[in-house]
């Protein structure tokens, strides 16, 4: 991330910990707020908690250039299937 920033990229940063040293190094920052139970130690909760926030970033960005995603998940898909068995 700190690389990133230095070259000139806005870094984004989504996490659970609010104290996580990633802060330091991200433009946005985007916490979580999920609790991990004794049942789920490999923090399977905050996990789920940080992609629907990843899926709502890619659907936000999707709509506000619907044609160019459309276009690009299109030479994506058509990339994908020369490699598909």
């Amino acid at each position: 991330t700190r690389l990133a920033k230095e070259a000139g990229a806005t870094t984004i940063a989504v996490t659970n910990f609010g104290k996580s040293p990633i802060l330091s190094h991200a433009d946005i920052v985007l916490n979580t707020l999920a609790r991990e139970t004794q049942f789920r130690t490999e923090a399977m909760t905050s996990r789920i908690a940080q992609l629907a926030i990843i899926d709502a970033l890619i659907a936000a960005l999707a709509l506000a250039d619907y044609d160019r995603a459309v276009a690009t998940i299109e030479r994506t898909f058509d990339v994908l299937s020369t490699k598909r068995v």
